[in-house]
């Protein structure tokens, strides 16, 4: 198994914050982080939530994202599809360094040509759950560096090739959608005389309460959802109504855009 030793971050938004409170926040944790000096405002939160390491040294802001990466062995590389180019000038990485891409729809190729023939280069998909250490996160390649990185931070996907990778980077576009059928029942409930807290305290409390089903990974999902409705109930009703021909046509039209949004299609 590979110890996770000093990982260094260019680009300090949601995701890299998120990766770097799942890193420091947990028992086991890499000997350093270091961070570049973009994204100030989350950097100087982030030093704050983390005073302890930033006395102790283990958390530390580098003067440039050329120092955070001579810096580190691992390099997660969190910015813009758009500020790629700009982030690394002036970076120079070297053999033996894994530079971790989390650059959604940025193909390895690409990636490739932004960082030099050095490094092990590595596409990833976190979400804002590894701040919790309960995100699975895809990669590929699934090297050694990477994988140790992504399992101290709730676990890794190792995806075979990059058609792979679009597909289930179609399914990080889901999210909200999920959130947003909570928000609707929710809605529905208050415009029919519950209390709208109320109404949002209860939708979102049942639906946390399928969080155990959901990670029970051995149990299919057709089975999970025959476990939770009797034919002919009113689970049984609505997700029929509901998931019909033309809904189910929707959401495949929509997956089916985005697919082509992330392979560049469009």
């Amino acid at each position: 198994m590979v110890e996770v030793s000093t990982v260094g971050f260019i680009g300090v938004g949601e995701i890299a914050g998120a990766m770097v409170e799942g890193l420091l926040g947990g028992a086991a944790s890499p000997t350093a982080v270091v961070l570049s000096p973009r994204g100030r405002d989350r950097v100087a939160a982030l030093q704050q939530r983390f005073a302890g390491h930033v006395r102790d040294g283990r958390l530390t802001v580098a003067s440039s994202n050329a120092a955070a990466a001579a810096a580190a062995g691992t390099i997660v590389v969190s910015v813009r599809p758009e500020q790629l180019s700009a982030a690394l000038d002036g970076v120079e990485f070297r053999a033996g360094q894994t530079v971790v891409s989390t650059l959604a729809g940025v193909d390895l190729a690409t990636l490739r040509a932004a960082v030099g023939d050095g490094p092990d280069i590595v596409r990833s998909v976190p979400l804002p759950p590894v701040a919790r250490r309960a995100g699975i996160t895809p990669v590929i390649p699934a090297f050694p560096a990477a994988v140790a990185l992504f399992d101290l931070l709730g676990g890794h996907m190792a995806v075979a090739d990059e058609d792979q990778m679009a597909a289930v980077t179609v399914l990080t576009g889901a999210q909200t959608g999920l959130l947003q059928y909570v928000a609707d029942l929710a809605r529905w409930a208050a415009e029919h005389g519950l209390d709208a807290a109320a109404s949002e305290r209860f939708v979102r409390s049942s639906a946390a309460g399928l969080a155990p089903a959901l990670q029970d990974a051995a149990t299919p999902i057709d089975d999970v959802i025959d476990t939770f409705e009797t034919p002919g109930g009113l689970n049984w009703q609505l997700r029929t109504g509901f998931f019909d021909v033309d809904t189910t046509a929707a959401l495949d039209r929509e997956l089916d855009r985005l697919h082509a949004r992330v392979r560049g299609d469009n």
